[in-house]
């Protein structure tokens, strides 16, 4: 898939990154969060969408947290 398909299809991620690999291609990664019900609990996870010349090349889980209540600040 191609950055825009993906960001069309999920929406804009919280956060990005953006760097050159070794051979100085653009490497992308978008940043996604996720609430999950174990049957016990909510469970918040990130996921990484690595995009290199805007396609996708890999997802990775990354952090993984106890979901809950979102804090309120004012």
């Amino acid at each position: 898939m191609t950055k825009k398909e993906v960001v069309a299809l999920l929406g804009s991620p919280y956060k990005n990154a953006v760097s050159k690999n070794e051979t100085g291609k653009l490497k992308e990664t978008l940043y996604y969060k996720e609430e999950i019900w174990t049957g016990a609990r909510h469970r918040l996870i990130e996921n990484r969408l690595l995009f290199q010349d805007e396609k996708l090349v890999a997802i990775e889980q990354g952090k993984e947290a106890e979901g809950g209540q979102p804090n309120i600040v004012l």
